[in-house]
């Protein structure tokens, strides 16, 4: 039960490091675009 938790939390962290990733991503090309 806890490894499920952390590896479910460790694949949640990931998810949320990436979208945050490719948000600066767009962001920042945005910025270049304007």
């Amino acid at each position: 039960m806890w490894a499920l938790k952390l590896k479910h939390n460790k694949a949640l962290k990931w998810d949320l490091s990436r979208v945050a990733f490719l948000v600066c991503v767009e962001f920042g090309d945005y910025g270049t675009v304007r």
